[in-house]
């Protein structure tokens, strides 16, 4: 029993506050269906092995994002310092030289590690 009429039930609708006192709920996104091949992929894929080859060693590790950024910048200072001093001592003699040594070099080094 309650307040609303004496045998039990659901409150009488009220224009005014037609969701109750605390409004629309929200709706849950849909479930994504996820087939096979996916699945697997997203288990044994590369980036699946990089998040657990680099995952931190200990779960309670701190990011500080100005030494994100400051090891970003070194990398992008360390790639124009292999660039300048490439050209300044005229080991490639122009850029698509360069990218293409580099390109077979790493696909020298995906097939002598795999």
């Amino acid at each position: 029993m309650n307040a609303w009429n004496q045998q039990g039930g659901q409150p009488p609708y009220d224009p005014y506050h037609p969701y109750g006192p605390y409004g629309p709920q929200p709706i849950p996104p849909p479930v994504r269906r996820v087939g096979p091949v996916r699945r697997m992929w997203r288990a044994v894929g590369p980036l699946a092995a990089g998040r657990k080859v680099f995952r931190p060693s200990r779960p309670g590790r701190v990011d500080d994002p100005a030494v994100a950024r400051m090891q970003r910048i070194r990398t992008a200072v360390g790639l124009a310092a292999v660039v300048w001093v490439t050209f300044s001592y005229k080991l490639a003699a122009s850029v698509a030289d360069l990218a293409d040594d580099r390109l077979d070099q790493s696909w020298n080094a995906v097939l002598v590690l795999w």
